[in-house]
C-alpha cells in the first residue's frame, strides 16, 4: 500500500501456512518475510520452539519465493550485511549477499534467552541503523502464571492452582471449576481445576488439546484437537473419568476448530477455517448426525462468535 494510503495490492499468497514481519529489500523489490505453519500442524522433526517457521524470500519481478533459512522467524537484514533471526528461543547472525540475496557460511548464535510469547510472537525489533532492542526470555519459569479472581472494582484474589504457562480459561457454569489451556512448549492439553481446592486434573492428552468449552450442566469439556493431521471435536468428563469420545472428525482442508457454545437443544457452536471460505460458523449435534453445518458463511472472514446470555441471539466479528 503507497506510504501516503491508497490502494492495497497482494504481492504474494503462500499455499499454505501464514505470512509474518516482512522486511522490505532493493528498494522494495525483493520482501524477506517469515512463513509460519499453523498452530500444531509442525512437522516431525522441527523444534519445539521454532514452531515450524522458516525465512523465505520472494521476488516481486519473477513473482516467486524460495527458501533461505529454516527453522528460523523473525529475519531482519542489517544495514552490516548480516542477516539476524530467531531460533530455539536465541537470536543468531549470518552474512547475508544481498545481490544474490543468500546467506554466507554457518549461522552464529549472538544472544541467548529473547523472549517469544505462547501465540508466537517474538519480543524483537531492529532499527534502521541497525539498532537492535529484544525483551530476555528470563528463564525458564518466564511463561508461569498464576489464576486470579478480579471483582469489578479491579479487586484481585489468587487462587490456589500451581502456576503454569496457561492460555486460556473457561468457568464452569456454577463458577467452582475452570477448564484451563495449559501449554508445555509446543504441546497444549485442557486441564480440569477445582478452584477451592487448587487442583489440576488433565482432561486431554493428545498434545494438541485446545479452547475448552463447558456443556450446560458443567458435567462435560468439549475441546479441539489435531490428531493424525486432522482437527477432532471430543468430548470428556470434567471430572476426568472415562475416555474422550470424538464427536466430529473434520476434513484435512480444515485448518481450525473451536466450540464457543452449546445452543438450548444441545447442538455446538463451532467455527472452522478453510483456505477457500476462510473463517466460517457453524453447528455440530450433540447425538445422532454430527456433520458440521454452516450457520454464518460468507467470502468474508466470521469470527469471535457468542451467545446472549438468555442464548437467543448470536453476536458474530
Amino acid at each position: 500500500v503507497p506510504a501516503a494510503g491508497g490502494a492495497i495490492v497482494t504481492l504474494h499468497k503462500p499455499e499454505h501456512g501464514h505470512v509474518w514481519y516482512p522486511q522490505a529489500l532493493r528498494e522494495g523489490q525483493m520482501v524477506l518475510f517469515t512463513l509460519v505453519e499453523p498452530q500444531g500442524q509442525v512437522a516431525e522433526g522441527r523444534s519445539s520452539v521454532g514452531f515450524g517457521a522458516d525465512l523465505h524470500v520472494f521476488d516481486r519481478t519473477t513473482g516467486a519465493s524460495r527458501m533461505i533459512i529454516e527453522d528460523a522467524s523473525n529475519g531482519r537484514v542489517l544495514p552490516d550485511g548480516n542477516l539476524v533471526f530467531v531460533r530455539e528461543s536465541d537470536l543468531w547472525a549470518v552474512r547475508f549477499d544481498a545481490d544474490r540475496i543468500a546467506v554466507q557460511g554457518t549461522p552464529v548464535r549472538v544472544v541467548q534467552g529473547v523472549r517469544v510469547e505462547s501465540g508466537r510472537a517474538v519480543q524483537l525489533a531492529v532499527a534502521a541503523n541497525g539498532t537492535l532492542t529484544y525483551v530476555s526470555s528470563g528463564g525458564a519459569d518466564a511463561n508461569q502464571r498464576g489464576l486470579l479472581w478480579v471483582t469489578r472494582a479491579g479487586q484481585q484474589e489468587a487462587l490456589r492452582a500451581p502456576s503454569r504457562d496457561f492460555a486460556g480459561l473457561r468457568l464452569a457454569p456454577g463458577g467452582e471449576r475452570a477448564a484451563v489451556q495449559v501449554l508445555d512448549g509446543n504441546q497444549s492439553d485442557i486441564w480440569m481445576s477445582e478452584l477451592a481446592l487448587g487442583t489440576l486434573t488433565r482432561i486431554s492428552a493428545t498434545g494438541s488439546g485446545v479452547h475448552p468449552v463447558w456443556s450446560h450442566d458443567g458435567r462435560n469439556v468439549v475441546f479441539s484437537s489435531l490428531i493424525d493431521g486432522r482437527w477432532q471435536l471430543l468430548r470428556r468428563a470434567a471430572d476426568g473419568t472415562g475416555a474422550a469420545e470424538t464427536l466430529v472428525t473434520f476434513d484435512a482442508g480444515v485448518t481450525r476448530v473451536q466450540a464457543t457454545a452449546w445452543l438450548p437443544d444441545d447442538r455446538l457452536l463451532v467455527e472452522t477455517r478453510t483456505k477457500e471460505t476462510r473463517d466460517d460458523i457453524g453447528l455440530v449435534g450433540d447425538a445422532g448426525d454430527r456433520t458440521w453445518r454452516p450457520l454464518v458463511r460468507t467470502p468474508s472472514s466470521e469470527g469471535g462468535s457468542a451467545l446472549s446470555p438468555d442464548r437467543r441471539w448470536l453476536a458474530v466479528l
